[in-house]
């Protein structure tokens, strides 16, 4: 079923709290530093999640907001639908379990504003979601009915639904009770879950197979999982808190690998967590409770080097923050509840913004030459660089005059005599796939002139240009020259130097492997004159990482590409065949 949401609100920027004064970045804000971003068309936020476009969804009942980490909110009315938990998906869109207690459906957003709704007549209610590596969105669930959870749990399952809305549910059985809460992807391929039942508090795993395990934690049977989280280094964290029957209530923050081996990191010296995330800085941010009813409630963190803080934003006595995830601008986001109602916030994680440089047009920006996306950089978050092939959406994005030229989605363009005067630019967009968070950059805009030497329609151009197999040596600093063959006229046009290569994408049944040109070199030159001639090219990075990875020799999947100046494909090519200056070992 899919319906239109009606888009009802588009609201101005954030507010920022009185724990700093100073202006804010868009992104890589100062570690603790709280803004509050107003949303009254949203009166109860309850969830929040980054979406695949690079803003942050907040679930609101049957109110759905979209925001702009600047903070401007646009609204969508969801009466169908009672949104609760939010994630994002492979496919571009946002996914959601309905937060109606006798209801099954598990449901998707378009950003454009449809909705469709999945899971109707399914056996289990879905609580919280997850994206996993095979790039389905799975959950954990339990029975519907409007009820209070007993300690003792009830007949639960795990879902897993596709892009295309294709429900499996694994059920831990109607004889095994259990209370299933928050689910993360683990860095082993993975789901990772917590039982919160008593009293064989669990965490749990299930493979893409859907075969279910459940650990305790060994050692301490009292304490009861709260939070779970991927950390960088391929194990899983969790939360624990429980009464210690030999001395008093305690709490912890665990670790599990992926064969089931569990271990206490960190006791918490006055704090309960309640939820965990990783953050972009590496650390397991998390919302706890003050073990003192009057104290302040806390949003702290455990840094990679296993430094524990606490109270890096102290809320409220009576303010309890909830969900806490990564967003595209490098803070941590979550919804606070008090006696004065919800609101979203956000919290500097001292992390650097995502895109460190963004990317330019490369080439001559005229008619009949190839322009290239080139430049852009990423941070490290997490311990990884984000990927530009990990989701469909993922890649490059080429725009006229501001908007999207369909199709059109590779590294390079080629400029044809329709685009004369016209604007182009291009965009990369990457995930980071440990946190799930997607990001973008967009390069500057060119003009698009004439090329050179443009004859009168009526004088013929007749020229022709061969590339002879050739072996060229390419120098330490990767300049080469390639040998042309230019008959009839001079030539003009540009030249590109590609290697095939194979990429693989997605996991499990997911997984494809293809083979790809990636251009390493290219140029433009205008007047070839007739017979042999050499061009000089000089090999991007990724050429000369290419040759280094095989050996200073690249073989016969390596081609040059003439496009005839005014044409719009490539008019003929040669294989090449490049050696490079192999580095001399120092001298010991």
């Amino acid at each position: 079923m899919v319906k239109r949401l009606m888009r009802i609100a588009v609201l101005p920027a954030a507010a920022v709290t009185a724990l700093w004064a100073g202006a804010l970045p868009a992104s890589g804000a100062q570690l603790g530093v709280v803004r509050t971003f107003p949303t009254p068309a949203i009166p109860f936020p309850g969830t929040i999640a980054a979406g695949p476009e690079g803003e942050m969804w907040i679930s609101g009942g049957t109110v759905v907001g979209r925001m702009t980490t600047g903070g401007e909110l646009t609204t969508f009315e969801t009466s169908q639908a009672s949104v609760g938990d939010l994630v994002a998906g492979s496919d571009g869109n946002v996914w959601f379990g309905d937060n109606d207690a006798s209801s099954t459906v598990v449901g998707r957003l378009t950003p454009l504003g449809e909705i469709a709704e999945f899971n109707e007549e399914a056996t289990y209610r879905a609580r919280l979601l997850a994206l996993g590596a095979d790039g389905d969105v799975w959950y954990t669930a339990g029975l519907p009915g409007i009820k209070l959870f007993s300690k003792e749990g009830e007949p639960s399952a795990i879902g897993r639904i596709t892009p295309s809305g294709q429900v499996t549910e694994f059920s831990l059985g109607l004889e095994s009770k259990a209370l299933l809460d928050q689910i993360v992807a683990g860095p082993d391929g993975n789901l990772w879950f917590v039982n919160q039942a008593e009293p064989d508090f669990a965490i749990g795993r299930i493979t893409p197979k859907g075969e279910i395990k459940e650990f305790a934690i060994s050692g301490y049977p009292w304490l009861k999982p709260s939070g779970i989280a991927a950390g960088v280094n391929g194990n899983v964290y969790f939360g624990a808190s429980g009464e210690n029957p030999k001395t008093e209530e305690e709490s912890v923050i665990g670790e599990i690998t992926p064969a089931g081996e569990t271990k206490i990191v960190k006791r918490l010296n006055f704090s309960e967590v309640f939820n965990l995330a990783t953050g972009p800085e590496g650390s397991l941010w998390f919302t706890g409770l003050h073990t003192e009813p009057s104290k302040p409630n806390v949003i702290g963190r455990l840094t990679p080097a296993g430094v524990l803080e606490e109270d890096v934003a102290n809320l409220g006595a009576e303010t309890e923050a909830y969900p806490i995830t990564p967003g595209p601008d490098g803070n941590m986001w979550f919804v606070t509840i008090s006696k004065t109602g919800r609101q979203v916030d956000a919290i500097g994680t001292g992390a650097p913004a995502a895109s460190q440089a963004s990317p330019v047009v490369a080439g001559a920006d005229q008619v009949g030459s190839e322009l290239s996306c080139d430049g852009a950089t990423w941070s490290t978050w997490a311990g990884q660089q984000p990927s530009t092939s990990l989701h469909g959406f993922d890649g490059y994005t080429w725009t006229l005059d501001g908007r999207a030229i369909a199709g059109q989605n590779a590294q390079s363009l080629l400029v044809g005599a329709a685009d004369l005067g016209h604007q182009i630019s291009c965009a990369v967009t990457a995930t980071y796939q440990l946190l799930n968070v997607t990001v973008s950059a967009a390069s500057p805009t060119v003009s698009i002139g004439a090329g050179p030497n443009v004859l009168p329609a009526q004088v013929p151009i007749v020229s022709a240009l061969k590339i002879p197999r050739q072996t060229d040596k390419v120098t330490s600093k990767g300049a080469l020259h390639v040998t042309l063959d230019c008959t009839g006229a001079p030539c003009s046009g540009t030249i590109r130097l590609t290697v095939k290569i194979k990429v693989t994408t997605g996991k499990g049944r997911h997984r494809h492997t293809k083979t790809v040109p990636e251009t390493i070199a290219s140029a433009s030159f205008s007047t070839l004159v007739l017979g042999a001639d050499k061009l000089s090219l000089k090999l991007n990075s990724r050429g000369i990482s290419l040759l280094k990875a095989h050996g200073y020799t690249l073989g016969p999947n390596a081609s040059v590409i003439y496009t005839r100046t005014g044409t719009t494909r490539a008019s003929t090519a040669g294989a090449i065949e490049l050696l490079g200056s192999r580095p001399k070992p120092k001298r010991k």
